[in-house]
């Protein structure tokens, strides 16, 4: 007859084997090359996503409502955000740049956004002009997102974002874009807040001449 300690013990070591092949049977199921595929299309989508567009879409959108200026007759916006003369201590040559935006705007909506990058070498006197188009200027999804290359010497390069097979690749045009859209946007305000500045000015000094 085994003592009660023994019985115990022994119904205890069921409990616990049982509960381990329980365990052991409820283990998560090996995910299927398709559950990876979808991963691997989430993660790729994620890449060419940037959740800061929207709201720079909508600062751009005022700002240039606030200038109380006219678009040509395509209602295109022109504006300048950078432009002069550069040294490059690495390749020891000066270039003259600059950075410009085309907005297509018509009735409080833009279209399309064009970013181009002009650089020109003093010495080898090579031209080089990158540009970067956006058909849907307030997504967040960059996927459609344009780069076009050309030089004088015949190189060219076209190609989207979603082209782009790596990520860190696509990340890295993104980001360029990003900042020019940033650029654009702080350039405007800083202009918008100037005038401002100016029209309070004027309208003190009116007031004191009245006085």
């Amino acid at each position: 007859m085994l003592k009660k300690g023994t019985i115990c013990s022994i119904a205890f070591a069921v409990i616990i084997i049982g509960g381990f092949a329980a365990a052991q049977d409820k283990k998560p199921a090996a995910k299927t090359s398709g559950d990876r595929s979808a991963v691997d299309a989430s993660s790729k989508d994620d890449a060419t996503r940037d959740d800061r567009i929207p709201q720079l879409y909508r600062r751009l959108v005022a700002g240039i409502q606030s200038l109380k200026i006219q678009p040509d007759q395509e209602g295109k916006y022109v504006f300048s955000i950078k432009s002069g003369y550069q040294y490059d201590d690495l390749e020891r040559q000066g270039y003259v740049m600059y950075k410009k935006a085309r907005v297509y705007m018509a009735q409080n909506r833009i279209s399309k956004i064009v970013f181009e990058y002009y650089q020109f070498g003093m010495d080898n006197k090579i031209r080089e002009v990158k540009t970067y188009t956006n058909t849907a200027p307030d997504s967040e999804d960059l996927k459609n997102l344009e780069v076009e290359y050309t030089t004088n010497t015949g190189d060219k390069q076209a190609y989207r974002v979603a082209d782009l097979q790596k990520r860190e690749s696509q990340r890295t045009v993104i980001t360029q874009y990003t900042n020019y859209l940033m650029s654009l946007v702080y350039k405007i305000e800083l202009y918008k807040n100037k005038i401002t500045d100016i029209e309070s000015l004027n309208i003190e000094r009116t007031i004191q001449l009245g006085d």
